[in-house]
């Protein structure tokens, strides 16, 4: 799958693209903070040209962008996100109904009360580790650590 992951410094964004390269897929960065979460002109226009450019099939992003979602259905390409934070405050923009959007959070309450209010585009999953970084770790760590 042809993928671009916007990249707006999250400390897990290596791991998470490096994955996604393990799994087979095409994948490019767009890495710019978000000014506005709902307008920002700037960071629209790059996700539009690399969608255009590379013929992506979807973004994926950690957290949740409402502006991502508006290049997304603009676009007619899936927006996946996964959000880590809690409270994630732009899962209750009205963007978050989308059809493009798949969001998974790991706030089991915050989902259910999406739901409840009929927002079928969240999601619940588990926060989830990377097993290769702590092998790693490990192997470099001494018995005490």
């Amino acid at each position: 799958m042809k993928i671009i992951l916007y990249c707006w410094g999250a400390n897990s964004e290596k791991r998470l693209h490096q994955a996604l390269l393990k799994q087979g897929h095409e994948v490019w960065t767009v890495e710019k903070k978000c000014n506005n979460y709902l307008r920002d002109l700037d960071l629209a226009e790059l996700l539009f040209a690399k969608i255009h450019r590379h013929g992506a099939e979807m973004v994926f992003s950690l957290n949740y962008f409402p502006i991502v979602t508006m290049v997304c259905q603009t676009a007619g390409i899936s927006y996946i996100s996964w959000v880590y934070d809690s409270p994630h405050f732009t899962l209750y923009a009205h963007q978050i109904r989308e059809a493009c959007n798949q969001v998974f959070a790991f706030d089991r309450d915050m989902v259910e009360h999406l739901k409840s209010d009929g927002v079928i585009t969240v999601h619940y999953m588990p926060l989830a580790t990377d097993g290769e970084l702590f092998t790693e770790i490990l192997a470099q760590a001494n018995e005490a650590e």
